[in-house]
């Protein structure tokens, strides 16, 4: 009989701490529910939150991609019309270059060589400027007295032949510096043309940036499209995870209710353990057993 009680405690105990677990698990696992879909929202709006930030951000990015090939096309036409000016610049360049160093310099030679004839030439005018300058006439007729000259006043500091000389010697060397400049002018001439021949593969890699560049867009807009579908399906997530928290309550509590309603059997055979006499701990054990 003893022993019979000692198992109606076991059976006491076992029910007592299975209503135990099932009101405890019943109430936490409803608050654990609870914070779960709290935090589920909030990582919710966190995602949507970033989703908008990097929405406003490829839209940005598209502009400023869009402004970057506007640029690239841009400065890849001055390169261009550049290259061409300088093409064009190039012929003119050698003519300027013959002229300076070749024609121009001769030019001033043969006038150098013609220069002492002409200072002799004006030599022979100026003094016969100064002799018709000197020239007057002073009479006086039946007590008249009568003054007459050229009318030509001619005096000059300088005299024409000496200007001659001096313009002459004022070209000394000048021919020679002319010729000087033929290498840097050559020079010039072919830095021009290899600068031209490099504008010309500038201009064709930036019309190569720009076609890269020109493929961005179509594929931000993906991106956009990508993070719209996102956030959409995020919103309608977040517009069931209300529903879908409180069937997971339900079905969570119903475990527990049901586990703590399993606990009536070892409370019943507690009871009965518990407070039956021996004949009718007997029955329980041995219904089918006559006395």
């Amino acid at each position: 009989m003893l022993g019979k009680r000692i198992v109606g405690v076991v059976f006491l105990l076992i029910g007592i701490l299975g209503l135990v677990i099932s009101i405890a698990g019943f109430v936490l696992i409803r608050q654990a529910i609870d914070e779960i879909g709290a935090g589920l929202e909030s990582t919710m709006d966190l995602t949507l939150n970033s989703l908008e930030t990097v929405s406003e951000t490829l839209v940005l990015t598209k502009d400023t991609v869009g402004q970057v090939g506007t640029s690239l096309d841009t400065v890849g036409q001055v390169a261009s019309n550049v290259s061409e000016t300088i093409s064009v610049t190039k012929p003119a360049l050698d003519q300027v270059t013959v002229v300076a160093t070749e024609d121009v310099p001769s030019s001033l030679e043969q006038v150098q060589q013609a220069l002492p004839d002409v200072a002799e030439a004006a030599g022979a005018i100026d003094s016969t400027l100064r002799l018709l300058d000197s020239f007057e006439l002073q009479r006086e007729i039946f007590g008249i007295p009568i003054s007459f000259d050229l009318g030509i006043d001619y005096n000059p500091e300088e005299s024409l032949d000496e200007a001659v000389l001096v313009l002459g010697q004022s070209l000394d060397g000048v021919p020679q510096s002319l010729r000087g400049l033929q290498v840097n002018l050559e020079a010039a001439g072919e830095n021009l043309e290899v600068i031209g021949q490099n504008l010309d593969v500038i201009s064709e890699d930036l019309d190569q940036m720009n076609m890269l560049v020109a493929d961005f867009g179509p594929l931000i807009d993906d991106y956009l499209r990508l993070v719209s579908d996102t956030e959409e399906l995020i919103r309608d997530t977040k517009g069931k995870l209300a529903d879908q928290v409180a069937t997971a309550k339900t079905l969570a509590s119903a475990v527990f209710v049901w586990l703590a309603v399993f606990q009536i059997v070892p409370l019943y055979l507690a009871y009965g353990l518990l407070t039956a006499r021996k004949d009718q701990v007997d029955k329980i054990y041995y219904p089918d057993e006559e006395e």
